[in-house]
């Protein structure tokens, strides 16, 4: 039995430890597990997205991370792309305040965006598919920008480890993520 959606999320976007039991029920085909959690989890994703005007946003950048790790070991582009900030969030809950709005238009940031993001999954999935990574720890390498409504965290530095060996390292896999009102969303992945 496979679990692709829950509550119309793709299994990519839940927090990691949603994805982990995930994980669990999967592989025991233990579907009381599941349905004993899907209610809390539907509470707690629609008061955050209602909040955060972030549609599948996460409680912490880490929750984030792991679900781009899950999808990333999956080979699912598909799920990687849905945890982007979507075109119509990038327009209408962060351009106004940036910067760069002031030398370029929104539509040539968001093609460099999706460009370079597209890039980046690219080649990460060349390299990891198949590969299942666990998040040891985030931090960021930039100096954070905030904004009167969201802050943007650059320069994001994992940590993972490959569960089937135990080899531990730095993965280069998001560089941007935007946080608003207690949502987190990626923002673009780095090559």
């Amino acid at each position: 039995m496979h679990y692709t959606r829950i509550l119309g999320r793709p299994a990519a976007q839940l927090p990691a430890s949603w994805a982990r039991l995930l994980r669990v029920a999967r592989a025991t085909s233990a579907v009381a597990l599941v349905t004993v959690f899907v209610p809390s989890m539907d509470a707690c994703g629609e008061d955050l997205q209602a909040r955060s005007g972030l549609a599948g946003a996460f409680p912490s950048p880490e929750a984030a991370t792991q679900a781009a790790l899950d999808a990333l070991g999956a080979g699912d582009r598909e799920a990687m792309e849905a945890l982007l900030l979507t075109r119509e969030e990038h327009r209408n809950l962060i351009w106004d305040q940036l910067p760069e709005r002031e030398y370029f238009s929104f539509d040539y940031v968001r093609f460099l965006n999706e460009k370079n993001s597209g890039k980046a999954l690219s080649q990460a999935l060349g390299r990891y598919r198949g590969s299942e990574l666990e998040l040891l720890s985030l931090s960021f390498e930039k100096e954070s920008e905030t904004y009167s409504d969201f802050v943007l965290h650059r320069g994001a530095k994992l940590t993972v480890r490959r569960p089937s060996d135990g080899r531990e390292g730095e993965l280069q896999l998001v560089d941007v993520f935007v946080e608003r009102n207690g949502g987190w969303k990626i923002m673009n992945y780095v090559e």
